[in-house]
Formats: C-alpha cells, structure tokens, sequence
C-alpha cells in the first residue's frame, strides 16, 4: 500500500490484459478504512487513462454511488482531463488531485520532493 498525506491508495492488481493494454484497479480508503473510490488505469503504452469513480459504499449517497467522477489521460506530451473549466468546484479539485498523486507515484520518470516550510520543518515527502 502506497500512502501519501491523508491518502490510501491499495493496489488490487492487475485485472485484464486486452492485446497490449494493462488494467490495473485501485482503491482508496479514509481512515476507517472503508473505500471511498476506485480507481481504473488502463495502460497501452503510449497512454494511460486514469479513471476515477466512487465507491459502493455507503459513504455515497445512493444516486452518486458507482459515478464516473473524473478522466486523466497521460498521453506523453501532456494530459487531458474530462471536465476542462476555466474554474473549478472544491470536489473536482479534490478528484483531481487523487489522480495526480496516482499518476504521480506511477510515473516512470517522477522522483520523491520534500514539501517544508521556509524554515525546513515538518518535511512532507511528495
């Protein structure tokens, strides 16, 4: 399990294997541990579709459970997001933000940062 500030991501392996596409499924926890998203990367070598939905659980209300929340493609010379606007609301911020950080732990090319204030206390690794 790789675990980032308030963040628990679980991988569930890899569940298809269509031609040269991979898909791997995640899921992300609170801290009680129930899953709160899932997370379905398919990976074909030039580009990986990240998508998010939320959970069946009870945490949703009934009419949200199982939603498609947000699309990221990667496509190696940028990445396109499903909900383009030129502002955001807080959650789509959030959904955003969950991507990011699974995309940025699977990025071949990322290296770990360290977040601190000016006076370099309480570093938080990225």
């Amino acid at each position: 399990m790789k675990k980032t500030k308030g963040i628990k991501i679980k991988i569930c392996g890899e569940t298809q294997k269509k031609s040269e596409t991979k898909t791997h499924k995640f899921i992300i926890c609170d801290d009680r541990d129930r899953v709160e998203y899932n997370i379905i990367v398919s990976d074909n070598g030039n580009k990986k579709i990240y998508s998010l939905f939320s959970s069946d659980n009870e945490v949703w209300c009934e009419g949200a459970r199982g939603q498609l929340l947000l699309k990221l493609t990667n496509h190696g010379n940028g990445i396109k997001l499903n909900k383009i606007k030129k502002s955001l609301k807080y959650n789509d911020v959030e959904y955003l933000r969950i991507l990011l950080t699974l995309e940025h732990l699977q990025s071949r090319t990322s290296h770990p940062v360290k977040i601190t204030n000016e006076n370099r206390e309480n570093p938080v690794l990225v």
